[in-house]
């Protein structure tokens, strides 16, 4: 061979390090000109310059292999041209992504839109939930085009075991031929031409690029740095510039709002220096010219899974599989508007908005992430000090460097933050006057002044967490929930401030008129049975595996809904218990569904009598019976006050007779227990003490 080319999308990266060691000495051992094409880094969408040090001297051995061989590269974009420069001194060259350069160098695309009636997306992502149900809803001819992760669900459903990958929205879109996808080219450009698709969006570069190449107008959610710079580089209207919040906002009207006069005025001229840089290196090329290739690829037989009689029937198997898994339900995702800076500022080279600049450096208020769940606790607050003019961020720090290692489900919590537009940041700032946690001190290691710990829920057990010592110890700040809290909060006489703040999570939730009937619907759920919802713990107290049977029984005269503990889905040591819940309901609500909606649901309320729930449940929800499961013989280890408020049930054999005899007597003391847990308490009390602490 003359030459060698070879394409690296992100491979000056943390996870190819090792890669980049391999190829250079393939590059050394070829002893002919290689050429990469479209290399880039990657980094967060923050353009976070974490990663350097970690893989500059690597990068130094990639580079000098392939300028050694006589080769040269190509960027993706600015921010990689950066880096490079800060590690290396050779001159590089921006190229973009040669495959947007394959319908020619005249590529338009239209600033003229269609009416309503007539708008037809297309949608991309890594996965269906990435986008919010809204668009599906919202838009029913809108098709979402699969790049990988459903491909397998499209050729050969008949092969699917697992389907953690195939939860809602997914069956909803399959079942009614929303999800396109293609394993080659072609056939691809086909569904997209014969859809007459007008508009493209979503977070996949290519998925977006396709539709560009064919002249549709696109728009890209930013999601790493990767995505960034070539939406950058190409002038492709996208997430950085432009103020789009999928929970509350139009697709439609974002679509009437672009303008693409920036990507057509520039377009030619980056083809040009592309087609420029290959015939300077004596690259031959087709590049724009390759009609020939097209008519190949057009003549060429694929295989069609979409008229396959067989991989149609496969299709509907699966549906009905997908149907008994219960993984298929739209799960209401959290609506948070929040305006959004379109200032940018340009530093050492490097775009970032002016608002993510400013707070980067001078944040007041950090709450620190290590478990999904906590975004929703931190949500109120960290809302209500924004509207103050407080610098605010939550922090989610990637499992290397998060304080509590590996526990940090990061995906679950970038994805939540992610589809709900929270603002976010991946590393933490030492130098923050306050730091807020849910757990125990030593999170906060990295930080220098103040920490506060929020309580997230009140149990019975003796032993539970937000009352025990060591939630409160070495905290300047802890938030309870209400009197009886506070009460066993100072009785280990700590210099910690103890400060009832009500239960913030549940603040905006209580004030809006929820429609049980409609949930239900939007469920699937049509029965005519009272409905027990049941919301088991997961750890040693769950009461899972001693109930099961009893549970199970209770479907002949009632309907089971189960709310699982995120962590019996998150944790491998609990398929067994997850799978059993499985068995025993006729519904399971996945481990992030809106706790809020499952608490109104039921009728009658099974929870375990160490489950935060147990307290949580009947606050939010004044008409539900509730009866306590345990698996333990001996309530000693809970606290007196659940006794004095709720039935609680240890044998499995009495569970259908003290549901009989709750239903006959409601609990009458309900609204005392809720007095005496959670305070009623404005959101702005604990606003303004945080407040009043960054001002001393």
């Amino acid at each position: 061979f003359d030459i060698c080319i070879m394409f690296e999308a992100n491979i000056f990266s943390e996870f190819f390090k090792d890669v980049m060691i391999l190829e250079a000495n393939l590059i050394k051992k070829m002893q002919i000109p290689t050429f990469v094409l479209g290399a880039g880094v990657q980094s967060d969408k923050h353009y976070s310059l974490d990663f350097v040090n970690n893989i500059k001297e690597n990068v130094k051995l990639y580079l000098d292999a392939i300028f050694s061989s006589g080769g040269n590269i190509t960027l993706r974009g600015d921010f990689t041209k950066f880096v490079l420069e800060t590690i290396t001194d050779y001159k590089f060259f921006v190229s973009g992504c040669p495959s947007m350069y394959f319908n020619g160098r005249d590529l338009k695309i239209s600033n003229e839109k269609v009416d309503k009636e007539f708008f037809i997306p297309m949608l991309n992502a890594h996965r269906v939930q990435d986008l919010n149900t809204r668009i599906y809803k919202n838009y029913p001819k809108s098709v979402y085009f699969d790049q990988d992760n459903y491909l397998e669900s499209l050729y050969t459903p008949q092969n699917i075991t697992d389907y953690d990958l195939y939860k809602q929205p997914f069956k909803y879109l399959y079942a009614n031929n929303r999800i396109n996808g293609d394993m080659n080219y072609y056939p691809w450009i086909q569904e997209i031409i014969n859809g007459q698709f007008n508009f493209s969006y979503g977070s996949r570069i290519h998925g977006n690029f396709v539709a560009l190449q064919n002249s549709i107008p696109a728009f890209i959610k930013i999601i790493d740095s990767r995505v960034r710079e070539l939406a950058e580089f190409y002038n492709i209207p996208n997430s950085g510039y432009y103020n789009f919040n999928e929970a509350t906002d139009d697709l439609y009207n974002l679509y009437l709002d672009l303008n693409y006069d920036k990507f057509n005025n520039t377009f030619s001229e980056k083809y040009d220096n592309f087609v420029n840089f290959l015939n300077s290196n004596n690259i031959p090329n087709i590049v724009g010219e390759n009609i020939e290739y097209k008519e190949y690829i057009s003549s060429l037989k694929y295989f069609n899974y979409r008229t396959d009689s067989k991989v149609i029937n496969e299709h509907k198997n699966l549906v009905k599989r997908l149907s008994k898994s219960n993984l298929y339900k739209f799960v209401k995702p959290v609506k948070i508007k929040k305006e959004q800076s379109r200032i940018v500022i340009n530093i050492l080279g490097i775009k970032i908005s002016y608002e993510k600049y400013i707070q980067d450096k001078t944040s007041q208020i950090e709450f620190y992430l290590i478990d999904a769940f906590e975004i929703y606790h931190f949500l109120p607050i960290y809302n209500e000090l924004l509207k103050q003019g407080i610098k605010t961020r939550i922090v989610a720090e990637p499992c290397k460097i998060n304080t509590s290692g590996k526990w940090f489900d990061y995906n679950t919590a970038i994805r939540i933050l992610e589809e709900n537009n929270i603002d976010y940041c991946t590393k933490c700032n030492p130098n923050a006057k306050i730091a807020i946690t849910t757990q125990t001190v030593d999170i906060l290691s990295k930080y220098k002044n103040k920490k506060v710990n929020f309580s997230y829920g009140f149990g019975f057990s003796k032993n539970y967490f937000n009352h025990h010592k060591n939630s409160i110890k070495g905290f300047d700040i802890k938030f309870v929930h209400g009197p009886y809290h506070k009460k066993l909060a100072e009785q280990y006489n700590l210099p910690t401030k103890i400060i009832e703040f009500g239960y913030p999570k549940h603040a905006n939730f209580i004030s809006k008129n929820f429609n049980r009937k409609e949930a239900l619907k939007e469920l699937g759920v049509t029965t005519n049975k009272k409905i027990i919802t049941y919301f088991p713990t997961w750890d040693d107290d769950a009461s899972i595996s001693k109930f099961a049977n009893a549970i199970s029984d209770l479907r002949q005269n009632y309907f089971i809904i189960t709310k699982a503990h995120h962590c019996t889905f998150r944790l491998v040591e609990k398929k067994a218990d997850l799978e059993t819940l499985y068995q025993i309901s006729d519904l399971v609500l996945d481990g992030n569904f809106n706790f809020e909606e499952s608490a109104l649901l039921g009728d009658i309320a099974l929870i375990d009598t160490k489950s935060g729930a147990s307290t949580e449940v009947p606050y939010l929800n004044k008409e539900i019976s509730v009866l306590l499961l345990s698996p333990h013989e001996d309530l000693n280890k809970f606290l007196p006050i659940m006794t004095k408020y709720f039935k609680v049930v240890t044998n499995p054999c009495n569970l259908e007779k003290e549901i009989q005899n709750l239903e006959n007597d409601k609990n009458k003391l309900l609204n005392s227990f809720i007095n005496e847990i959670y305070a009623d308490i404005d959101l702005d009390v604990p606003v303004q003490i945080l407040i009043k602490e960054l001002n001393k």
